[in-house]
């Protein structure tokens, strides 16, 4: 059986335990929190459970390769920091189990509906402290536990290649999403519709598509297919390594995301923290930084959650519905105003 938590110091090594070797944001979000660590000088571990758990891995990172020796943490104290949701946080627990003796043990959780499942509330017995993105989930956690539950956004990202637009070429729209992350939540269809409202087939347009595990909803799938039949919209279907997903950025625009709900939105941070214009839905863990020039928040109906997918129907849950004419809208006073700078 696995050890209740019992509020240790916490002091010692830091062992962090997430999906390092996975293309998903939880594995992003473990590799930043990691890089993060080390730069801090933390005397720091990792425990890759990516194949443990079942996910599967991506393209090979500096952290996935990151190892630990079984017996390297099994004594004396320390943090285990476990990037992981229920009910994957359990298993994780589990084939580290080893290490958790005398350690303060750490979730490190994000969620994107404003209340968590039931079942995750089983999982608060076995942390001493959750540490989440952003204030939409801490609000979400704080409703079940008296336990610390604190906000630690993702650590900034590493330098990108920069932007540049060369030559004639269309107005590039950016759309990111993963079936596995959930096909109606990250809502593309909506992406799709508001690219053609705004530019139709306009060939001076181009919407690229980056979607990661599309067999995970075939019916999502063929309706995106269907909608997105246009000359003028572009797939990039599978996992990227890091530096090709950056190539993604640089080469676009804008960063389109009409999600329903996020509990962070790393994609949305990592177009912003590369000059990006960004019209992302202004509800959800993206409004705790989408703020500044160039961000443009799409106002929305909040609703019932309808998930085909089965993730998200949770009693009484509300997500985001976004507006397509108003993104439409600032699709395109964004090409108006990026072509007006490319000509004067």
């Amino acid at each position: 059986m696995l050890p209740k938590a019992l509020n240790h110091s916490g002091e010692g090594q830091c062992c962090v335990v997430g999906f390092f070797s996975a293309p998903s944001g939880l594995g992003r979000g473990a590799r930043l929190f990691l890089r993060e660590k080390n730069e801090q000088g933390t005397e720091t571990c990792a425990v890759d459970i990516t194949r443990l758990t079942m996910h599967a891995p991506g393209p090979a990172t500096e952290a996935s390769r990151c190892a630990l020796p079984p017996d390297a943490l099994e004594n004396g104290t320390g943090t285990v920091v476990v990037h992981a949701n229920p009910p994957a946080f359990m298993a994780a627990l589990w084939a580290v189990r080893r290490l958790l003796r005398g350690k303060r043990v750490v979730a490190y959780w994000a969620w994107e509906l404003e209340d968590i499942p039931h079942y995750w509330t089983r999982c608060l017995d076995f942390v001493d402290e959750v540490l989440v993105p952003g204030s939409f989930v801490a609000e979400a956690v704080r409703k079940h536990t008296n336990k610390p539950v604190r906000t630690h956004p993702h650590a900034d990202f590493p330098p990108a290649r920069p932007r540049q637009r060369a030559g004639k070429r269309p107005f590039t729209v950016l759309s990111c999403f993963d079936c596995g992350a959930n096909f109606y939540r990250k809502n593309p269809l909506a992406a799709v519709a508001a690219f053609k409202t705004a530019f139709g087939d306009d060939p001076n347009a181009l919407l690229v598509l980056k979607a990661g595990n599309m067999e995970r909803c075939p019916e999502g799938r063929r309706l995106l297919a269907k909608a997105a039949d246009g000359p003028n919209i572009r797939f990039c279907l599978g996992n990227f390594s890091e530096s090709g997903v950056d190539e993604l950025y640089a080469e676009a625009d804008v960063y389109l995301s009409l999600h329903r709900s996020e509990g962070y939105g790393l994609t949305i941070r990592e177009a912003m923290s590369r000059g990006l214009p960004v019209i992302a839905t202004g509800w959800s863990g993206n409004m705790d930084f989408m703020r500044g020039a160039g961000v443009h928040p799409v106002p929305y109906t909040l609703v019932p959650v309808d998930d085909p997918q089965g993730m998200y129907n949770l009693p009484g849950a509300r997500w985001a519905e976004p507006d397509i004419e108003a993104a439409a809208d600032m699709l395109r006073l964004t090409a108006s105003a990026i072509r007006g700078k490319a000509c004067s």
